[in-house]
């Protein structure tokens, strides 16, 4: 990465965290906490260390100061709840909601996900009925999985294999 811009990486949320630290009243946010941009996210918009209070951030985020600084607020407020109450309370426990709230956003656990693609949506949906044949035992999963077997016909000596077929649920 050149160097123009792993400085602008460090510039961009500068100002947000110094909003932060003062709305609560913990000043010592800048120098606790380090932030960097990768392109490896995919799956997520941000992840924390609360070892080292790394937020690694998904580049896109660059592009999109509204969300970039939905997503700093709800990670900078893991690293200060984490810092006030250790991990008595959960990854998104009281103080963690009061601290969110307190800067004015929403404390949902996951931002809606602009990246979606209808093919992950539709994916959401599907489900595999797994269902044997001689007892009628049935079980669902997201993925087709062969290697399941009815327990009970396998203990009876026969092979328990179950039959896979596609579901669509109700949305």
């Amino acid at each position: 990465m050149p160097l123009d811009e792993k400085r602008a990486d460090r510039l961009l949320p500068h100002a947000e965290i110094e909003r932060y630290a003062r709305l609560w009243n913990f000043p010592e946010l800048e120098e606790v906490v380090s932030l960097r941009f990768s392109a490896r996210l995919k799956k997520s918009w941000a992840r924390t260390n609360l070892s080292t209070n790394a937020i690694t951030l998904a580049s896109e985020l660059r592009g999109d100061r509204e969300r970039l600084n939905d997503v700093l607020c709800h990670e900078l407020a893991h690293v200060v709840s984490h810092e006030r109450v250790g991990r008595t309370e959960g990854p998104h426990g009281p103080t963690w909601r009061r601290l969110v709230l307190d800067a004015g956003g929403d404390p949902s656990v996951r931002l809606a996900d602009s990246r979606a693609t209808s093919t992950k949506a539709a994916s959401a949906t599907r489900r595999f009925l797994h269902r044997c044949p001689v007892c009628d035992f049935s079980r669902t999963a997201r993925k087709p999985t062969p290697s399941w077997r009815c327990a009970d016909c396998v203990a009876a000596g026969l092979s328990g294999e179950l039959f896979v077929t596609e579901q669509q649920r109700a949305t």
